[in-house]
């Protein structure tokens, strides 16, 4: 099961606002969070350079706005 950005974040303030963890452990949760998202990114951009003309329609992109989302880098959402 795959957890995104947006249901991440929420817990992370709900965490760091219902109490005190050291931080240490705030620095490697937000680190492990951050490189997590940016593998997804990584490997979905990858996966979207693949498609064909037939599978980008399919899911609603153009050739130009795969292309476009493709060469972000990984850091980038």
């Amino acid at each position: 099961m795959s957890v995104t950005r947006t249901q991440v974040d929420p817990l992370l303030s709900q965490l760091f606002s219902t109490r005190e963890i050291p931080t240490l452990a705030a620095f490697t949760l937000k680190l492990t969070v951050s490189l997590t998202q940016w593998h997804r990114n990584l490997t979905t951009r990858r996966h979207l350079a693949k498609l064909d003309q037939t599978q980008l329609r399919d899911i609603g992109l153009t050739k130009g706005a795969a292309y476009k989302e493709t060469i972000k880098p990984f850091w980038v959402n």
